[in-house]
């Protein structure tokens, strides 16, 4: 028997054995009572019977089935079977109450009703034994129903127990399976309650552990390879310099080439600690409403004469309710310029020559818009809901690094929604949506 079985059975046997002594007591008290109140109301119809024959005949009440006594005049005449002559001496019975009891000398509890009438106060009793025996019957039955439940109750709850501790055994069973990175687990629990809910969730917490702990051992894999590039490069450098295998003129052209290495060390380094703050939570943005039409062109100026260089055509496009309004956007401006810049800045990387990069900014169901539309090769559509969550990694550019990933952590602590889309296979969105309690605007302002 397992443990939820045992508990089952335990609290079961509580519950009955609470409800069994509950019964005992009322049927103690209440049953008891009652019993003994319809004694008393069948003691007074047969007062009232004696008194009916008393208006008729005197000699017929030897002749009755009752016990009892008529007092008149200080004379107690017995009336009924038994002889009951012998306990007037001992009992008082002018003392005796309308409803009362009284002990006989043989020890025997005897109920009594006294009826008040015009030919003498009529007083009729009853052995209380009755009452004991008719209590006896009913915790009999009470104790009956007690064994009787216990034992029907052992088999259910056997069987029921089964039936609910299987489920939650199996996934207790996956979830050590889970906990060892075993993720494909086979858990189709047909319950129908709450139980079948946690094995579904349980299912996909499995699949998403399982993407999450690959796209770990992949980032692992690239940035350790992008640490080992450059560190290799340090060291042969470093290596022939040290040697004297190199003249001056060499030694210095080596000497700038390891300073580049380090910086891009440095750079990568630094990328890892701001995304590891910004998942952590560790770093306040400091918010503030910026001029977001303002914004927006500062970065295309930024960026022309790079596109110019490259023969790429970088274009802005605001909505004219937008252009024609003063935009304030709750952002921080720093983090906000490095989300554009990641944006830019790859639209240009993955562009082909002469090609058109759109800056559009746009209202949207009260929502602002702002997407970065380049023409180039596409995402690949097995890869594209991963780049957010990855060190991404490319066969022919040499990847994007933890920009999309650091993106993905500045637009969520922002409370800003982003994605990216293939519109067509050479052509590529990546946007974010500004919600609406998070900007103002209005037509104050031409641009």
């Amino acid at each position: 028997m397992d443990k939820i079985t045992k508990k089952l059975f335990k609290y079961f046997l509580m519950i009955i054995t609470l409800v069994i002594i509950v019964s005992f007591f009322e049927s103690t008290i209440l049953l008891s009572k009652l019993y003994v109140n319809s004694q008393y109301k069948l003691l007074k119809e047969n007062a009232e019977d004696v008194y009916n024959y008393l208006k008729g005949d005197d000699k017929i009440l030897y002749n009755m089935n009752i016990n009892g006594v008529l007092i008149k005049d200080d004379v107690i005449l017995p009336f009924g079977k038994g002889r009951m002559g012998l306990m007037n001496k001992s009992i008082n019975f002018t003392e005796l109450k309308e409803k009362d009891y009284f002990i006989t000398h043989q020890n025997q509890k005897m109920l009594s009703y006294k009826l008040k009438t015009d030919t003498g106060d009529i007083v009729v009793f009853k052995s209380s034994k009755d009452i004991s025996d008719y209590l006896k019957i009913v915790y009999l039955i009470l104790l009956a129903v007690f064994i009787t439940a216990l034992i029907l109750a052992l088999p259910l709850i056997i069987f029921f127990g089964k039936k609910f501790t299987n489920p939650i055994l199996k996934l207790k069973e996956v979830s050590s399976e889970i906990s060892k990175e075993n993720f494909k687990v086979d858990l189709n629990l047909k319950t129908g309650d709450e139980i079948e809910e946690l094995a579904l969730s349980l299912k996909h917490m499995a699949k998403q552990l399982e993407s999450k702990n690959r796209l770990q051992r992949d980032f692992i894999a690239n940035i350790s390879h992008d640490f080992k590039t450059p560190l290799s490069i340090i060291r042969n450098y470093s290596e022939a310099t040290v040697d004297g295998m190199v003249d001056f003129e060499t030694s210095k052209s080596y000497s700038k080439e390891i300073i580049k290495e380090v910086d891009r060390l440095n750079k990568l380094v630094m990328d890892i600690m701001q995304l590891s703050k910004l998942r952590g939570q560790f770093i306040n943005l400091s918010l503030d409403y910026l001029d977001l039409n303002l914004f927006l062109m500062d970065m295309v100026v930024k960026f022309k004469n790079i596109c110019k260089e490259k023969n790429i055509i970088l274009k802005l496009s605001i909505d004219e309710i937008l252009s024609n309004s003063t935009v304030e956007v709750l952002a921080d401006s720093d983090y906000l310029s490095r989300v554009l810049y990641n944006f830019i800045d790859n639209a240009i990387k993955f562009s082909k020559e002469g090609g058109n990069i759109d800056i559009r900014c746009s209202l949207i169901d009260n929502n602002i818009k702002i997407a970065i539309i380049n023409e180039g090769r596409g995402i690949p559509e097995d890869i594209i809901n991963n780049i957010w969550d990855r060190y991404y990694k490319d066969s022919e550019s040499g990847g994007i690094g933890l920009g999309l990933a650091i993106c993905s952590e500045i637009l969520s602590n922002h409370g800003f929604t982003y994605g990216a889309n293939n519109n067509s296979s050479s052509v590529t969105e990546f946007y974010f949506t500004i919600p609406s309690n998070l900007f103002r605007y209005n037509k104050s302002k031409n641009y």
